[in-house]
């Protein structure tokens, strides 16, 4: 669905508050609905770029203790969400 942008240069930014940057800092929850995403954009903890999806799962990619990545999967076809079963998938292809 389009490329992902603005690039992320500096992960340290205090003050990005996107998505995938909050997922490898930890303040956010691995599955979120687009309600959920919404509510945390309207309050300011995060910050959307883009269409928002119906739905919203990611984990890290860690190496030897150290976030390197993300590994993320967006529903914008159904309004369904994903569920614990569908984050250890995730996580074990992590």
């Amino acid at each position: 669905i389009g490329d992902a942008r603005p690039v992320i240069t500096n992960i340290d930014d205090a003050e990005n508050h996107r998505l995938t940057l909050e997922l490898l800092r930890g303040t956010i929850p691995s599955i979120l609905s687009g309600d959920e995403i919404r509510a945390l954009s309207a309050s300011g903890r995060l910050q959307v770029v883009g269409a928002i999806p119906y739905s919203w799962m990611g984990v890290a990619l860690t190496v030897r203790e150290a976030r390197i990545g993300t590994l993320v999967v967006q529903n914008y076809v159904r309004p369904v969400d994903y569920t614990s079963a569908d984050l250890e998938i995730l996580r074990a292809v992590a």
